[in-house]
């Protein structure tokens, strides 16, 4: 008989699983090495796709943004559960990409993140207090 991992167990590893992703670039829009276009296009950039993750539930809560126009000027709103906004503000590499670390902020109560680029990207996210 297969038994399941508990819960809590597998929700443990989300974090680093979607490091890893970006990291491989196996999500879309990553900047990983999957840059070339579709077979037969001789290696067109392809459309990506903006993405913003939490990468480190910790202290300091660290998000990840991919897939921006390179050297946007993005705007991210941290909200946890029942406490007030944190904004940021931050301009995302030549590859479109960007890393903030949020203090004194309680990923396991719950926390909804959004990143708006001022050339219209946007990406969201809602981490669970189910999570943890």
């Amino acid at each position: 008989m297969v038994r399941a991992m508990p819960l809590a167990g597998a929700a443990a590893f989300v974090p680093l699983l979607a490091a890893v992703a970006l990291a491989a670039g196996a999500v879309p829009g990553a900047g990983g090495s999957g840059s070339a276009g579709p077979a037969g296009q001789g290696g067109g950039a392809a459309k990506r796709r903006p993405v913003l993750m939490p990468v480190e539930t910790g202290d300091p809560f660290k998000v990840g943004g991919s897939g921006f126009h390179a050297r946007e000027r993005v705007r991210v709103t941290i909200t946890p559960t029942g406490a007030s906004p944190r904004i940021r503000r931050i301009r995302a590499t030549g590859r479109g990409t960007f890393v903030l670390a949020f203090s004194a902020i309680q990923a396991c109560g719950g926390v909804e993140g959004v990143a708006a680029g001022s050339r219209g990207s946007h990406a969201s996210f809602q981490y669970s207090s189910l999570s943890c």
